[in-house]
């Protein structure tokens, strides 16, 4: 397999990421609900912040980011080139609506709700708070892994049942790589905005305390310190 011994940036930089790992990318979490939408940011808390969108302002744990300090920027210590933006979708809590077999129980996410999130949030991502490196609808982003279609029973014109999708193939390969990678030096600002330009995510099915769960992943070089 070939290895990238150098990286050069549109601005003229080179990087040398022999000593980094492109096993460890960075993750981060909002929660969708439905009815009208305050933007959600992901990489704007650290561990342990509470995570945008969630019920009673959940904090988080390692299922949820694994960025440190306190968000909104990565570690001092730390730089990243990020390849690859892919974003995953799971169901916390009920569907307002029931299909005539039921529904699946969550984290199955429904297809409608799928395509109405990569219908109605685009994705914003800022970096050292300097102008707007991506402004996408969220379909842009594969992400390129877990389940990618569950038939619950048969769908009709006759019957309302369930379809259970997700934002992308199940191939690690069905991701979109960036033309131009995006470099985040140690200290700088990050942050990604789900902004649902239309006031919310229209016809989303959720019970009152029903979310979908986005988990956002920024793949690519990370370099951390090795003491």
């Amino acid at each position: 397999m070939a290895q990238i011994v150098k990286i050069r940036l549109p601005d003229g930089r080179v990087l040398v990421p022999s000593d980094w790992t492109s096993a460890e990318p960075l993750y981060s979490t909002v929660e969708v609900q439905a009815g009208p939408y305050t933007t959600l940011s992901a990489f704007a808390y650290g561990l342990g912040g509470e995570v945008p969108g969630s019920v009673g302002n959940r904090r988080s744990q390692i299922t949820d980011t694994n960025l440190e300090g306190e968000g909104a920027r990565i570690p001092a210590n730390e730089e990243l080139i990020i390849y690859s933006i892919m974003v995953e979708a799971f169901q916390i809590g009920d569907y307002a609506a029931e299909g005539d077999l039921g529904n699946p129980d969550a984290p199955f996410t429904s297809l409608n709700n799928i395509l109405r999130l990569q219908r109605d949030l685009v994705m914003t991502t800022w970096l050292a708070n300097v102008r707007e490196y991506t402004n996408h609808p969220m379909g842009w982003f594969p992400a390129g892994m877990g389940t990618s279609l569950v038939n619950y029973g048969a769908v009709t014109a006759a019957t309302d049942t369930f379809v259970a999708a997700s934002n992308g193939s199940a191939s690690v390969d069905g991701k979109r790589l960036i033309a131009s990678p995006l470099y985040v030096n140690g200290g700088e600002s990050l942050r990604i905005d789900f902004v649902a330009p239309k006031g919310e995510v229209e016809d989303l099915d959720e019970s009152e305390d029903g979310r979908v769960r986005l988990r956002t992943y920024l793949d690519g070089f990370r370099r951390r310190p090795v003491a």
